[in-house]
């Protein structure tokens, strides 16, 4: 009946219905995702292909103008003397080839003394470049290099704008090796010849894809723009990089119009799932209309019942079911297809109640010996149980409530008041976790503030010390004995350092607590923040073990670092927080044996983990260490020291690095905490790398200048 009413044929007609019409949309989604993804594919490869050709153009024009700046310079290095004609038989050759090449030029001396073709660059001939500092400037440098550099775009001697390969020419001297300046030839470009116009598409008319060229380091930062919009630089342009003329060029590409979002055809195929949605979920729909016509009468009562929150139970004058809704199922545990008309309430009642000898395997009621349960026996149970709520078989809680009606049927509500019940016994065990913890917190603050106020009471009070007595009476003598006042002096001053050491030792530990309760608050808070950055794991840890290495040989105890070289992406202050935490747990609760520290690489996590020899943890108090308000033990805690919120902290800072803290332990043979954190990437690592050169080549130079300025100081004090 209400179980036939569960499957409602208008929310199953909507579910298909809307199921339908997100699966057409999800297709459509996906189909246009990935239009989108080939089209932009399509897009990269165009311009990849475009960076290609522009990329072989230009190795074939550079290469013949280097070559011919090559053959030019070894011409003048074997020749004293040299031809117009023969200047121009080298030369013409690259200009018949190229005829965007404007002119090729010798300036022995950086005087121009020859030139081809002669026509249009006459007044080039006789031009002293140092005398013109736009010219000057590439040929400084490539005479600093030592090797060929292009230049531009820049004014022309001829007119114009235009590149310039200044090729510096060196001639074997007769005491150097390397050899001295001749001076540099030179390969005019026309401006618009370096990254040549292409037509659009004559089929589709799409216009080529936009090219801009600049030159780079080897480092790869940009040292000059050379030609095109240098925009298309900033905007995410398909890249290629080539080493021409003794440097190196980065050709970059996008789209005319930009990388489009989507692809023109992406419309298309939204508008058509979208379509074939509407189609179908409206097909859907006007069957589910009909049907719901059709048992409308049936579904009233069905969904009245059905909307109930609490559970609904009708038996007959036999204790037989009538009707039930979805909520006894969940309650009583019994499948949907057993919860029939005419099933006893003793079957039913058996799942319910766990004081009740019955136990289900699989679904099936096995009836212990001496189990009768009937209703009135449930009754009974009920008058029996305080405010008549029951705890079931899976530990949740149900308030009961049953009636008679005229015609002698009973009906029942089933109320689960799990939350509720769940809440006060919550609220209960953390009112009694606070208190314990408190009384640790009042037990660890008092400790420290009590050796504090009792070292200062002895300084407040510092005559009636034995030592300050002592010293006043050898002070008071009638001939004084300076050598025993001065003894006296001294035990007086080592008497009261101790006493100022005592108060900084209980000083020290109460910031510590303090410290924690800090800590602690603001991870339940979610105030405590992590900054990541590349770090030495096994750096911090080796750091620590030799720090806390004397306190673990003052227990008699061995402490040992295996850490291997690891990179991680975490916040170093805290990083060290957790693993002090852990050592210093460690040295806490071992008495003997050895605690071992280890830093290891797994995969892209690195695995840290303090090992000890200690007392152990046993199986059912693993979780309860990690808990707020909760320790293992309350007096061996305070017996250790301190307020138990190390691990809690800790592990809430692990997981702030997105890793996990876990624990391995066996009582009386020690145990092992360990976490992951993330790897650095290469690139991290790189930059830290690189960072901390800077870092420290700025720290020699300031040094070094410091020292200067000292030296500068100290001669004009001698000085003066």
């Amino acid at each position: 009946m209400i179980w036939k009413f569960a499957r409602n044929i208008s929310h199953s007609y909507v579910t298909f219905a809307t199921s339908v019409a997100v699966i057409c949309l999800s297709v459509g989604f996906i189909l246009m995702q990935r239009e989108d993804a080939s089209y932009l594919k399509g897009q990269r490869i165009a311009a990849n292909a475009e960076i290609r050709q522009t990329a072989n153009e230009l190795r074939e024009k550079l290469f013949g103008m280097g070559l011919v700046a090559e053959r030019l310079a070894a011409f003048a290095r074997n020749n004293d003397t040299y031809s117009q004609e023969a200047i121009d038989q080298i030369g013409g050759q690259l200009v018949r080839h190229h005829p965007e090449v404007i002119s090729v030029a010798l300036a022995p001396d950086l005087v121009v003394s020859h030139v081809t073709p002669r026509t249009g660059n006459q007044k080039v001939v006789g031009t002293i470049y140092w005398q013109v500092p736009g010219q000057f400037v590439g040929i400084a440098r490539a005479y600093r290099d030592r090797a060929p550099v292009f230049v531009g775009p820049i004014n022309l001697l001829q007119g114009g704008r235009g590149y310039i390969l200044r090729y510096p020419v060196f001639k074997p001297g007769k005491y150097s090796d390397t050899g001295n300046f001749w001076g540099v030839v030179s390969v005019v470009l026309a401006e618009k010849g370096l990254l040549p116009a292409r037509a659009a598409d004559p089929h589709t008319g799409e216009l080529p894809p936009r090219v801009a060229l600049r030159e780079i380091s080897r480092d790869g930062r940009p040292r000059q723009h050379l030609a095109g919009d240098p925009s298309v630089f900033a905007s995410n342009p398909v890249t290629e990089t080539i080493s021409v003329v003794g440097g190196h060029w980065q050709i970059a590409a996008v789209p005319a119009g930009g990388w489009a979002a989507h692809s023109p055809r992406s419309p298309w195929i939204v508008g058509s799932a979208a379509l074939i949605s509407i189609l179908l979920a409206s097909a859907i729909l006007m069957i589910r209309h009909y049907a719901v016509k059709s048992h409308e009468t049936f579904n009233v009562l069905s969904h009245a019942i059905e909307s109930l929150e609490e559970g609904f139970l009708l038996f007959d004058r036999d204790n037989k079911l009538l009707m039930a809704n979805k909520r006894v199922a969940e309650y009583y545990r019994i499948a949907p297809e057993k919860l029939v008309p005419g099933l006893p309430y003793d079957e039913m009642v058996r799942h319910a109640i766990r004081r009740q000898p019955a136990e289900t395997v699989e679904g099936t009621v096995v009836e212990l010996p001496g189990a009768e349960v009937t209703l009135n026996a449930e009754m009974a149970e009920m008058a029996e149980a305080e405010d008549g709520v029951q705890q079931l078989v899976d530990g949740r809680w149900l308030k009961t409530s049953n009636a008679v009606t005229p015609e002698g049927y009973i009906v029942g509500v089933r109320f689960d008041v799990s939350a509720q019940k769940s809440a006060q016994l919550a609220a209960e065990a953390a009112t009694r976790q606070q208190s314990e913890f408190l009384s640790t917190v009042s037990h660890e603050l008092r400790t420290p503030l009590t050796a504090i106020a009792g070292r200062a009471a002895f300084l407040a009070k510092a005559g009636n010390l034995p030592a300050s007595k002592q010293l006043m009476a050898a002070i008071r003598k009638d001939e004084p004995d300076l050598a025993e006042i001065e003894n006296l002096a001294q035990a007086q001053i080592e008497s009261i350092a101790g006493q100022g050491q005592k108060i900084i030792n209980a000083s020290e530990l109460l910031l510590s607590l303090v410290n924690d309760l800090l800590d602690w608050a603001k991870a339940e808070g979610s105030e405590l923040k992590v900054v990541p950055e590349v770090v030495l794991a096994n750096d911090i840890a080796v750091n620590i073990v030799d720090e806390m290495k004397i306190q673990a040989q003052a227990k008699g105890l061995s402490l040992i670092c295996m850490c291997a070289p690891a990179r991680v992406m975490a916040d170093p202050s805290r990083l060290r927080q957790v693993i002090y935490n852990l050592v210093g747990n460690a040295i806490k609760f071992t008495n003997k044996g050895t605690i071992t520290v280890t830093v290891r690489n797994k995969g892209a996590r690195v695995i840290i983990g303090v090992e000890d020899t200690g007392v152990g943890i046993a199986q059912e108090n693993i979780d309860m260490i990690f808990e707020r308000f909760k320790q293992v033990d309350g007096s061996d805690t305070r017996s250790f020291g301190g307020f138990g919120l190390g691990l809690t902290i800790a592990r809430r800072i692990v997981e702030l690095h997105g890793g996990r803290l876990t624990v391995t332990s066996k009582l009386g043979e020690g145990s092992r905490f360990e976490f992951d954190l993330p790897k650095a990437s290469a690139a991290a690592s790189q930059a830290a790398t690189k960072a901390a050169e800077k870092a420290e080549r700025e720290a020699r130079t300031a040094a070094a200048l410091a020292e200067h300025e000292a030296d500068d100081s100290s001669l004009e004090t001698a000085r003066t």
